[in-house]
């Protein structure tokens, strides 16, 4: 859309996260062939890592871009892709991996997404990232040494965290987050406890009743009524 400024692109930024994603916001300074009239199919940034861009066709100064970031490949990814491990497989069990980290596979992806915009020198306005850890890491190494990155802004979005579906989607206390990320994510900002299931007023109707696929589980999943006031919130951002 053009003539967006960035803070209001905030809202549109939540509400089209459904994964724990990095998500970069740009101006209209990098090279013209990168714009697009609409989502287009994903870009390879990186073997494994695939980015969105959106933009709009002009070269106005107040036009904007924005990508999104898929993390990279994390403990419960290779897990899930052991053979009769998959989600819905019979006797399914969740692994209880809980917010996962990236694999060595991960690190390598998020790097050589890091070589690509290096290269193209974007002119970063805002970083958003959900406080999982794995969303944290791809964003920190994808953005690490590109100039104009380490003076944006930095956003850590719960809404952006995917939706709980298996122990890896369960957060840490921002206490010990806080020690492993930059302090320009503000996790000041998020309360201790910030995923869904942590706390009282989730919005869970007791009994509980079970959504997923049989199997094994760790934790209970986000029913379909919590999850939608979670996306209805984003429109107030």
């Amino acid at each position: 859309r053009p003539s967006m400024a960035p803070m209001s692109l905030r809202a549109w930024v939540a509400a089209v996260l459904g994964v724990s994603s990095a998500v970069a916001l740009s101006s209209a300074r990098a090279p013209q062939h990168h714009h697009a009239r609409a989502l287009r199919p994903p870009i390879r940034g990186a073997r494994g890592v695939s980015m969105i861009g959106r933009g709009d066709q002009g070269d106005s100064g107040d036009s904007a871009r924005l990508l999104l970031i898929r993390h990279g490949r994390t403990e419960m990814n290779e897990h899930l892709s052991r053979p009769g491990r998959s989600w819905g497989s019979k006797n399914f069990a969740d692994a209880g991996l809980f917010d996962t980290t990236l694999t060595p596979t991960g690190v390598k992806q998020a790097k050589a997404l890091n070589q690509r915009f290096r290269s193209l020198d974007p002119e970063v306005d805002l970083l958003v990232a959900s406080p999982l850890r794995r969303a944290l890491q791809t964003a920190e190494y994808a953005f690490e040494g590109v100039a104009s990155a380490s003076t944006a802004e930095r956003m850590c979005l719960p809404l952006a965290a995917e939706r709980v579906f298996l122990s890896s989607d369960v957060g840490s206390p921002i206490a010990d987050v806080k020690g492993q990320f930059s302090d320009a994510w503000k996790f000041e900002t998020l309360g201790e406890s910030w995923w869904w299931g942590a706390g009282d007023g989730d919005g869970v109707e007791e009994p509980y009743i079970e959504w997923r696929p049989e199997g094994t589980y760790c934790v209970r999943g986000e029913p379909d009524g919590p999850f939608a006031v979670s996306m209805r919130r984003n429109n107030h951002l």
